[in-house]
This record gives structure tokens, sequence and C-alpha cells, in this order.
């Protein structure tokens, strides 16, 4: 159970705070251990994923954040993807972009077929081209995932559902 602090309360990702005049400032609360680590700029992956982590971090800023906090918070997620690798350049455009932001009931991107495609920089991109965009919505997923990589934990046994059953066999009539 959390409690009230200084006048400060950390609920679901925001910090709540109570004003003199008794009104609420909103901010977005990080965990003492927060480390800004994200996914790097530089790692392989499509760029639609990597402009995903500029997106969504912009996103929730701007829903759970008030006019107050806004500005701070903003600059605060700028430096954290700068310190991933992010340009200023990208980064500013999706905040810009993302500000005009409002999900919209279903659009005609949602009704297309979708196309997963495993992503492999340089041929990933020359084998979607050939798939029509008016038909198909492309969806790039990692060629190797850290799951298929690891070790299971549960060594598998050669054998081990093999054995002898039993079954009981009722009125046998013998075939002659």
């Amino acid at each position: 159970m959390e409690t009230e602090s200084n006048n400060e309360l950390s609920f679901l990702d925001t910090l709540i705070r109570k004003r003199a005049n008794g009104k609420f400032n909103f901010a977005l609360y990080r965990k003492p251990t927060h480390s800004n680590r994200y996914l790097n700029a530089s790692s392989h992956h499509h760029p639609s994923q990597l402009n995903a982590v500029i997106k969504s971090l912009t996103i929730r800023s701007l829903r759970l954040t008030d006019d107050d906090s806004r500005k701070e918070e903003l600059a605060n997620i700028k430096t954290a993807l700068q310190q991933n690798g992010y340009s200023s350049n990208k980064i500013n455009k999706i905040i810009k972009d993302c500000n005009n932001f409002t999900k919209k009931p279903t659009t005609e991107n949602e009704l297309k077929k979708p196309l997963i495609l495993p992503y492999i920089k340089g041929v990933t991109d020359v084998i979607a081209k050939k798939f029509p965009n008016d038909k198909f919505r492309k969806i790039f997923k990692p060629f190797i995932t850290i799951q298929q990589l690891l070790r299971n934990a549960k060594d598998h046994i050669p054998g081990e559902n093999q054995g002898i059953m039993r079954f009981p066999v009722l009125n046998a009539v013998a075939l002659i």
C-alpha cells in the first residue's frame, strides 16, 4: 500500500502532488531503480519498431501529465532517448506528430490483411515493396528472438514418455 509523503503519492505510473491551493499536479512516476534504458537506436530492428519507442513514451507522457509537468517530462524523454542513440531530429519530429495524436476508431489500415515478415536489414524492405500497400498491413518481427537463443529451462529426456501400457480385455473372444 502506498501512503502519501510530502504531499505526493505515486499511483499507476503517475506521481500525484497536492498543491497548497488544494488542487493536484500530475507527473510521471519512475521508481528509484529506473535506468532510462530503452531499445537502442542502433539495434537490428525495423525502423517502425524504433520509432514506436519514441512514440509510446511520448504518448504516455501526454496522457499522464498535466500542462505544468509536460515540458519537463518531454525534456527527460529527449535526454533518455539521446542516451540510447536516437537523433534529436527524429525525436522532435515524432513528438510533434504525437502532439496531434488522437485514437480514432478502426482505420482502413487496421482492416487490411496482416502480412508478418521477419526483419532482416536490406532484405525485408525489398520483399515488402512487392506487396501492395492498399491490400496488406505490413508487420515486421525480429528474425531471431531471445527466447529462440536461450536454452529451455526444462530438459527433455529422450524416451521419457515411453513405457509399457496394459489394457484390460473384457469379454475377449478367441478367434480361430
